[in-house]
């Protein structure tokens, strides 16, 4: 007797299983539910991998085509980025200020700013580390106003009680700046080495330690109210897009390596890791 043939497994959108599949990207064949399909120009649905690398490359090439129009009439070249200027007039307050506004409204444009290598990872580091800590403030507000349901281990909660996650959060405060650089190291350094396994990259590492440092920005979009958590994967997503291309020179291909690591920390963090 044969056995029963096998039926296909159902589609789940990967970001939001829990909802209905409406569409497969045209693209990728993906399949995506409400929230994340987007249209592209040709009104057709696509994932938001591909929703940002089309922005991506639409406004790479409209800064492209400004600079080389500057550069066509003589103008200066863009200025570098506030945070690294020498002797900037409002002091580090407002140069993080200038270049944490200028990233987040005009990414593209603040790429073009980006010295991609001076032998200087303090400034960019220090850049996402403050990005880092300013977007820690409204995920403690989250833990602390709607915090999810926690079931801890036995023996957690032996050892500490009926903690919750807010003062989970608060105690693990003092080691986030740590966490957070050896983060970007290692999503940093995996980046570059299949940029450099697969002939993509055109400049040393530390153009793209400063692409994925600089990208911390995305953080600062946690404050906005509801949205907050999609808009910083959004723009985090499109900032290293776009920025491994504006670094090394490279294609669609060479930026999409870029997106390994971050994949690869949501599936370790999906599997409870």
């Amino acid at each position: 007797m044969s056995d029963p043939p096998m039926s296909d497994p159902p589609m789940i959108c990967p970001l939001h299983p829990e909802d209905k599949v409406v569409a497969l990207c045209v693209v990728c064949g993906r399949p995506v539910c409400a929230a994340c399909r987007h249209l592209d120009e040709a009104r057709c649905a696509v994932c938001p991998e591909h929703a940002t690398l089309a922005l991506v490359k639409a406004e790479e090439a409209a800064v492209k085509v400004a600079a080389e129009a500057a550069e066509a009439e003589g103008a200066p070249s863009l200025p570098v980025v506030a945070w690294e200027a020498p002797n900037h007039p409002g002091g580090d307050l407002l140069a993080f200020f200038h270049s944490a506004r200028a990233a987040v409204l005009s990414p593209m444009r603040f790429m073009y700013t980006i010295p991609w290598a001076r032998r200087d990872y303090r400034s960019p580091l220090f850049f996402a580390l403050i990005c880092g800590a300013l977007g820690y403030l409204p995920i403690l507000a989250h833990l602390y106003y709607a915090p999810p349901p926690l079931v801890l281990p036995p023996e957690v909660k032996a050892a500490f009680g009926d903690i919750s996650l807010f003062k989970m959060a608060l105690f693990a405060l003092p080691l986030l700046p740590v966490v957070l650089s050896v983060m970007l190291l290692l999503q940093a350094g995996l980046t570059h080495l299949l940029l450099t396994l697969s002939g993509s990259a055109k400049r040393p590492f530390e153009a793209t330690f400063r692409t994925f440092a600089y990208a911390q920005a995305s953080n600062l979009l946690l404050f906005l109210p509801g949205i907050g958590y999609i808009a910083q994967s959004f723009y985090l997503v499109f900032f290293l897009l776009g920025g491994i291309r504006v670094a090394h020179k490279t294609g669609v291909g060479g930026a999409l390596l870029a997106l390994v690591p971050i994949l690869l920390q949501q599936s370790l963090f999906s599997g409870g890791l």
